[in-house]
């Protein structure tokens, strides 16, 4: 039961419906005082229930305003200050005085909604004893118990509970006991919650408090839902693993809690193969030793070929591709097109991360394919036209060949010349490049520097004796 639990922890529904949660709360909670400004008409009782002067109250209470509209604004003010300020004096005083308890204070709820809301077990236990409705809705469409579970009050939602009042509601925002308490933090309510719904919570729902605990660290929360073997959870897809590995960066200890319910986390380096990209974007050595030490294979490919250490490579973080090299990556390793991390880095103008890979056994005398992109280039001559003159000094210390040619006859000469690096076109004639060859067009290098009038290389190659070909 807990293969299908464990991969909703990789489920990313997207946060739209933990906003939705927050944002039924906010809506309740931003009342001002204006409930109680009305209760100014009254100076006494307003004063009176402010002050938590009960003997004053009930005695207000039994002679109210022969303003019969003044009088029921006061008495709905006071009754709003007591179940929000706790004062259970008044609040049984307003009870015993026979107050309407379905009568709205504020916002189309109850004086139960606001006692719940503001976490008053006391006055809750009044009111449900004078046989306030459990169920009554205010504007929001939010019950008592609902308001509860926001406030993360669990012991008025069991007292709730236990008064009749119904799990499986949600109001208008679509928010439910079980929501509302995941996204609060609340464990324990959760847990209760969880406890006493007749039906397990929908797919997306559990898959998403489970992402949710994961994002924020929350392990009281993620332990509720796992104690719980929930069974519609699912296995994730590649691109709903790519939220764990963000949320790993925070919390690595959440991934030990799964383990720690015997989840077998090495389905994480074969499901999770795009994570890689979304783990390397934002890395540290250390986060990339905790990915790979719990499962991440530093060959792990992308779906376009690419494997850990081409995207590490392309990072330009030498310490990072070092790490992955000593956790054992393939440095032959090539993508669909033929091309190794080296070419990757080069690819990147990534100069120090190509001479750690040449140093640590890349080969420098690779070439492409005759066909596709790139027909038959080197690094060398990537190198060259990137005006990595450091690269293209080690490689050629490693054997490459100067003067070799791709499949339009272009030499790494040519294209150094053709876009515009002037050091590197020095350094290559000293290296013994030909200056006199042709590529398959007729073009040489002096005449592909003249494409985009690069001078300076133009009297360069002019002023330069033809070589002697060494074949370094």
């Amino acid at each position: 039961m807990l293969s299908g639990l464990v991969w909703a922890v990789f489920a990313a529904v997207g946060a739209g419906a933990f906003a939705t949660a927050a944002h039924a709360t906010e809506a309740v909670g931003t009342e001002t005082t204006a409930t109680e400004t009305i209760a100014a008409e009254v100076p006494e009782l307003r004063r009176a229930c402010q002050q938590g002067d009960t003997a004053a109250v009930r005695s207000l209470l039994a002679t109210p305003s022969s303003d019969d509209a003044t009088s029921e604004n006061a008495r709905r003010a006071g009754f709003l200050i007591a179940v929000r300020q706790g004062h259970i004096g008044i609040a049984q005083a307003f009870i015993e005085s026979g107050y309407p308890l379905e009568d709205d204070l504020r916002s189309g709820a109850t004086a139960l909604h606001w006692a719940a809301k503001a976490g008053h077990t006391e006055i809750v236990a009044a009111l449900l004893e004078a046989g306030a409705a459990v169920d009554a809705k205010a504007r929001d469409g939010g019950t008592p118990l609902l308001w509860a579970a926001g406030g993360g009050h669990a012991d008025i939602v069991r007292a709730l509970a236990e008064a009749g009042a119904r799990w499986d509601i949600t109001n208008k925002a679509d928010d439910t006991v079980i929501l509302l308490s995941a996204n609060n933090g609340h464990a324990e309510l959760l847990g209760l919650a969880l406890d006493n719904l007749d039906a397990e919570p929908p797919a997306d729902l559990a898959t998403e408090i489970v992402r949710m605990a994961i994002l924020s660290g929350d392990q009281d929360v993620l332990r509720a839902l796992l104690d719980r073997d929930i069974d519609a959870l699912q296995v994730p897809t590649v691109q709903q693993v790519e939220i764990w590995v963000r949320a790993e960066h925070k919390h690595p200890e959440m991934f030990d809690v799964l383990r720690e319910y015997g989840v077998d986390l090495t389905i994480f380096a074969e499901a999770g193969a795009r994570t890689v990209e979304a783990a390397i974007s934002r890395a540290t050595v250390s986060s990339i030793d905790m990915l790979i030490s719990r499962g991440i294979k530093p060959d792990t490919r992308l779906e376009d070929g690419r494997t850990a250490l081409m995207v590490a490579a392309t990072s330009g973080d030498r310490r990072l591709v070092e790490d992955m090299l000593d956790f054992g990556a393939d440095l032959a390793a090539t993508d669909e097109e033929s091309r190794d991390a080296l070419w990757h880095a080069i690819a990147a103008s990534s100069s120090d991360v190509a001479l750690l890979l040449l140093e640590r056994g890349s080969k420098a005398d690779t070439r492409l394919p005759l066909s596709g992109r790139q027909a038959g280039w080197t690094p060398l001559m990537l190198a060259g036209a990137q005006g990595l003159d450091g690269v293209v000094d080690a490689l050629l210390d490693r054997g490459a060949a100067v003067n070799a040619v791709n499949a339009s006859g272009r030499t790494a000469l040519m294209f150094a010349a053709l876009f515009g690096r002037t050091g590197t076109v020095h350094f290559l004639l000293n290296a013994g490049a030909d200056r006199t060859l042709e590529d398959k067009r007729g073009y040489t290098a002096t005449d592909l520097a003249h494409v985009d009038r690069h001078l300076p290389i133009v009297a360069l190659l002019q002023h330069r004796p033809a070589s002697a070909r060494p074949g370094r």
